[in-house]
């Protein structure tokens, strides 16, 4: 988690500058200007790299227990479908009836 969140702190100190160059790079764009579009990227990436940041690596915790939250959805969605134990057998309390 650690690492997350100094990643997520760093994103954070860069943010303004960020929003300023995507506000460039969206100009451009509604401008037609692919020259002036490449060199905003160019910029972004440099930010990025000049701060060791990378936006793509604050998803690498949540992606990472994707795998197990989806299992335990299917497990537990597909445990509702056995019985487990007969209703006959149950005692009182929906303990297992020791006489029978």
């Amino acid at each position: 988690p650690g690492f997350t969140l100094r990643r997520s702190a760093k994103m954070k100190v860069i943010q303004p500058e960020v929003v300023a160059i995507q506000a460039r790079i969206n100009e451009a764009y509604r401008s037609g200007s692919t020259a002036n579009m490449m060199k905003a990227r160019a910029q972004l990436q440099a930010l990025y790299k000049e701060h060791n940041a990378n936006p793509m690596i604050t998803l690498l915790g949540p992606l990472s227990q994707m795998p197990i939250f989806i299992s335990f959805f299917l497990g537990i969605r597909k445990c509702a479908s056995y019985q487990f134990l007969s209703t006959r057998r149950l005692g009182s309390l929906n303990f297992l009836s020791l006489f029978g």
